[in-house]
């Protein structure tokens, strides 16, 4: 808080006023007094204080009664940071106990665990960290069954997700109910208490709760708000306040389910590629690579095809068979090209043909991996587009289901943009030059 004492605009302009209404009324005597002799009855002199007092006495006391205005409000002010601090150090010192109280519930936790090929032999007892590290391992192992069937990780399965994910979660909650139940209502009551203080920042402080917390704790937290036992409760509280943030899973079964039920939380393993991307994207035909090759003749920036990337075998196959899987790989092998010393282009699409000649967007979160630096849209005439891509691939192109992609590419792009947060330039190849002035300080930073 300014402690430095100033005037009001108004008290600057009464006391202005004043001065001037002071020399004035002087100037106005002085002027009556000349043109008469001054008097010598003391009863002149009084009813020119009473003119003086009559005219600047209301003016004072407007300037006292905003003196004592300030000064009441300077106390108020005072009094309320008094009571912010008071309040912020209860609130911190109970936050604080209820930590200590988390990490005495994870260090007392203790399970028995047996041999999955050979459960006949005796458990072995562990506790504290190895015990929430061998109960993380158990639900890994549960989650592997997704791992064959890659097709069933999208949006409109979400329901059959959910109760897949349930049934598994479930088969090791069960086993350790006590403690993994004791746990996740104790850090419930811990978020909770953050969410319903009067607290300004806090975000701050649910991260300070998340920071404690090994990676195993996390990646169990995420299930557990997934599953029957915290969807309701716990996990539009972490969602909320992106509380998994920092799990590191490069599973591509996990980040599937992150993008699922999570959508409001920014993974900071999506940033393991660097903002060095501008990715261009279009539908087949639109002239993408036209585009990109006369961009590299003008700067110094790298152009990466997509297909390339993924090093397909046919080049002149639209359809694909498995979208998800194919952007996986896709990431996968472009965290093993992108340099952070250089800029690139990424030559791409926004949606795909799937191999029944449906329009498929490609995963949001594949997007939010590559964090590009902004998005260039290529769209053109469809008669156009038609023709080189009848001439390319030495067939006949349905214009309908060429217009129908190019309008859910143009739609999905720009949801893209704005859930990412970037700009999304739309131009044609006819129209490079409006792209310039963007490329131009985007390669200058």
């Amino acid at each position: 808080m300014n402690n430095e004492r100033r005037f009001s605009g108004l008290e600057i302009f009464l006391l202005i006023l004043i001065v001037l209404i002071s020399i004035g009324s002087l100037i106005i005597y002085a002027i009556q007094m000349h043109e008469s002799k001054l008097s010598k009855d003391p009863s002149d002199f009084g009813t020119f204080g009473d003119y003086i007092g009559g005219v600047l006495g209301s003016l004072i006391s407007l300037i006292s009664i905003s003196l004592l205005y300030r000064t009441y409000k300077t106390q108020l002010d005072i009094t309320k940071v008094q009571e912010e601090r008071s309040y912020i150090q209860q609130f911190e010192n109970t936050l604080f106990e209820l930590l200590s109280n988390q990490r005495t519930i994870l260090t007392t936790s203790k399970g028995t665990f047996y041999d999955r090929k050979d459960i006949s032999t005796k458990g072995i007892i562990l506790c504290d960290y190895q015990f929430i590290d061998k109960v993380a391992e158990e639900l890994k192992i549960q989650m592997l069954d997704f791992e064959y069937d890659h097709s069933l990780l999208k949006q409109e399965n979400i329901n059959l997700i959910r109760i897949i994910i349930n049934d598994h979660y479930s088969e090791v909650f069960t086993k350790h109910t006590t403690q993994l139940g004791h746990y996740f209502r104790h850090l419930y009551h811990i978020l909770k208490y953050i969410d319903t203080s009067e607290i300004s920042n806090k975000k701050k402080y649910v991260d300070l709760v998340q920071a404690q917390m090994s990676n195993n704790e996390l990646y169990i937290s995420f299930y557990n708000g997934i599953s029957i036992y915290g969807r309701k409760k716990m996990l539009p509280l972490m969602d909320k306040y992106s509380f998994l943030e920092n799990l590191k899973d490069n599973d591509f079964t996990t980040k599937s389910h992150q993008e699922l039920f999570y959508r409001n939380t920014k993974f900071k393993s999506y940033m393991d590629i660097k903002s060095n991307i501008i990715f261009v994207g279009g539908i087949h035909g639109v002239g993408k690579g036209y585009i990109c090759s006369e961009l590299t003749k003008s700067y110094n920036i790298r152009h990466l095809v997509s297909s390339e990337v993924l090093q397909w075998d046919k080049a002149n196959e639209k359809r694909v068979k498995d979208v998800d899987l194919t952007q996986n790989i896709l990431l996968e092998n472009l965290k093993k090209i992108i340099s952070p010393d250089e800029k690139y282009l990424l030559d791409g699409h926004f949606c795909l043909l799937n191999i029944d000649n449906t329009i498929q967007d490609i995963p949001f979160n594949t997007f939010r991996e590559i964090n590009p630096i902004f998005i260039i849209l290529i769209t053109d005439e469809l008669l156009q587009i038609k023709e080189r891509l009848d001439k390319r691939d030495n067939k006949i192109y349905d214009i309908e289901l060429l217009d129908k992609f190019q309008k859910r590419e143009i739609k999905y792009a720009k949801t893209i943009a704005d859930e990412l947060g970037i700009e999304c330039i739309e131009i044609s190849p006819n129209n490079l030059e409006s792209i310039k002035p963007v490329m131009d300080r985007i390669m200058n930073e």
